[in-house]
């Protein structure tokens, strides 16, 4: 959304590349997969993830 007001582009494809990055580093995980859609939550910042 801030890049949004702010007017910067960024295409999905971006995105989707930089998913399994931030993933990888621990700033967000996959919370539900339905189908072929995945979710995700951020997780930077909540604490160390549960083993």
């Amino acid at each position: 959304m801030k890049m949004r007001k702010k007017r910067i582009r960024v295409s999905r494809a971006s995105i989707y590349r930089t998913l399994p990055l931030l993933v990888e580093s621990g700033l967000i995980e996959q919370a539900d997969r339905n189908g072929k859609h995945a979710h995700y939550e951020h997780t930077f910042g909540h604490g160390t993830r549960a083993s």
